[in-house]
């Protein structure tokens, strides 16, 4: 089973073309914005996290058209940086507290409850998520 905070860009482009399965679509992987200075040669070693957008392409007259967008949630996910890790438990506990706001799909990848609170149950998941061998 693939961690899918760890799916460099290459990896999520092969996926979802595979899982289109639509001849004459190409797939597009753009990272969130804090990443747009990583060369494209390097694409695929940047893990993809939460904000990251997907385009399916397809050629119309020789030119490749949009078709669909898709901006990426990966659960735990917080900071948008592919890694759920010490930061993103760092970052829900002062949400949690009141300290801080996340917003959008961020709060949506920490939200793991689904519920209209984010709470102890939330922050407790990313843990979780970033330490899966913690004894609980």
């Amino acid at each position: 089973n693939m961690d899918t905070a760890k799916i460099g860009a290459e990896q999520v482009k092969e996926q979802v073309a595979k899982a289109l399965a639509v001849s004459g679509c190409t797939v597009e992987v753009s990272l969130d914005e804090k990443y747009t200075a990583a060369s494209d040669a390097n694409l695929d070693k940047i893990p993809v996290g939460t904000g990251a957008t997907v385009t399916i392409l397809q050629k119309v007259g020789g030119v490749d058209v949009p078709v669909a967008t898709i901006k990426l949630i990966v659960e735990g996910d917080v900071t948008g940086d592919g890694v759920i890790d010490t930061l993103d438990c760092m970052i829900a506990d002062i949400v949690k507290n009141g300290d801080a706001d996340l917003t959008g799909l961020y709060y949506i990848a920490g939200n793991l409850s689904n519920d209209t609170a984010f709470d102890i149950n939330d922050v407790n998941a990313i843990v979780n998520k970033a330490i899966p061998d913690k004894i609980a």
